[in-house]
């Protein structure tokens, strides 16, 4: 069964969300509950479901949302702040542990790409995750944005961002820009946005402010993951070039046992998401959560 509800973070914004609770259970025993969180600009409607399916059937109640600002949620749009979205996270940890179908105490983080950096923020400040898991994460956002350029290419963007803050102070507006130019892409990464588009058009009208990169340039998570209390799971692509591996293994080696990354063969960041490797990670994940949850 899936309940599209409403739950608020922030300064009272109202984000949209969608809990899906599985059809077979014994009323007596609430199930586990376990929040989604997709990647950079992502909205719930793209690969959630499918991610919320499964663990659905393997008897977990999944929360996917739209962060503040995108989607169906309230909040200044498109502005990207990733502490803002912990907070999201961690105010869909408590919608979760109040719902009657949920055990407050067995609550875990399944997210993905920069959502997967998040999973792991949240779990280091968060003492109520259980678990998580991170799939094809971010570890530093300043050398995860600089990775995807050449030097003068990095050079040039410093320069913008800091010409942005001067007219940020001036006008109290930051440059409005298209996502992939704060996040430079690879070809598969427009051929995704290209689908995306093609199946929700309003994508393609997406703005975000200049500003957002500043606040990822100082978002590491890395350097929190030793705080984490949990068993975290972290997953990567062979041939990932949009969040390179280096990434996710700067979160493993800095989370505490229990742990384990394991490594897709052969597949890109985009393809992970795609059959039959979308099966493995979730048969992965599933396991992770049936051990830890």
């Amino acid at each position: 069964m899936e309940e599209k509800i409403r739950y608020y973070s922030g300064p009272g914004y109202s984000l949209s969300a969608v809990i899906s609770i599985p059809d077979l259970r014994d009323a007596s025993e609430p199930c586990p509950g376990i929040i989604l969180c997709q990647g950079y600009a992502g909205l719930k409607e793209a690969l959630m479901p499918a991610v919320a399916a499964r663990l659905t059937a393997e008897g977990y109640v999944t929360l996917r949302f739209d962060y503040r600002g995108f989607g169906e949620s309230e909040g200044p749009r498109h502005r990207l702040i990733p502490l803002e979205q912990i907070e999201d996270i961690r105010n869909g940890l408590t919608c979760l542990g109040v719902r009657d179908e949920v055990d407050p105490d067995r609550l875990a983080i399944w997210g993905t790409s920069f959502g997967g950096a998040h999973a792991t923020y949240a779990a280091a400040v968060d003492d109520r995750v259980r678990c998580i898991v991170s799939v094809v994460g971010v570890g530093d956002g300043e050398r995860w944005l600089r990775c995807l350029r050449r030097e003068w290419e990095w050079q040039a963007f410093l320069q913008e961002l800091d010409e942005d803050r001067d007219q940020r102070v001036l006008s109290g507006q930051s440059r409005r820009v298209h996502p992939y130019h704060i996040m430079e892409t690879t070809p598969e990464g427009w051929e995704f946005w290209k689908e995306t588009v093609a199946a929700n058009p309003e994508r393609g009208e997406v703005e975000m402010p200049l500003e957002c990169a500043d606040s990822i340039i100082e978002y590491k998570p890395e350097t929190v993951a030793h705080e984490m209390e949990c068993p975290a799971l972290y997953v990567s692509a062979e041939l990932d070039t949009l969040t390179p591996l280096d990434e996710q293994v700067s979160l493993y080696e800095e989370s505490p046992e229990p742990k384990s990354y394991v490594v897709i063969p052969d597949v890109n960041h985009h393809d992970i998401y795609k059959e039959p490797h979308l099966t493995q990670l979730l048969d992965l994940s599933v396991d992770w959560f049936k051990e830890y949850l």
